[in-house]
């Protein structure tokens, strides 16, 4: 009898886009026996194919449409009402690091502030505590 744990490690290897092989030796590594994997893996070989277009048409199915693909859709159904279709950038790092840098200067200066007085420093806070 063909073991159902193994079966699901092998199908989840095979869905995240690993072969049989990698899989099996995944399985054989983590500590199951090798005619064990075997039988499982023959038992899915049927249904591989079936399972890897499941995969990909749910990868499919996540990614976003690029701008191109949305207009094409638009030419195809030109019927339907008009949506305006907006092309969006990602935020360039440059800003990040501006910001980054700011912030680094303005704690430098802090820095530089209280050791210059740190003596006063010192002082206010005994009186302030005593």
């Amino acid at each position: 009898m063909v073991r159902q744990d193994i079966i699901s490690g092998l199908r989840n290897a095979v869905e995240r886009g690993y072969s049989i092989e990698q899989a099996k030796v995944s399985m054989i590594n983590a500590g199951y026996a090798v005619n064990e994997v075997d039988a499982a893996a023959n038992y899915l070989v049927s249904g591989i194919s079936f399972n890897l277009n499941q995969a990909q048409q749910s990868q499919q199915a996540s990614q976003k449409p690029s701008l191109q693909q949305l207009q094409e859709f638009k030419q195809q159904y030109p019927q339907l009402p008009s949506v305006q279709i907006k092309e969006t950038s990602e935020k360039s790092p440059v800003l990040l690091i501006i910001l980054l840098l700011i912030l680094l200067f303005i704690l430098l200066v802090i820095l530089g502030v209280v050791l210059f007085f740190k003596e006063e420093i010192v002082n206010f806070l005994r009186n302030l505590f005593s």
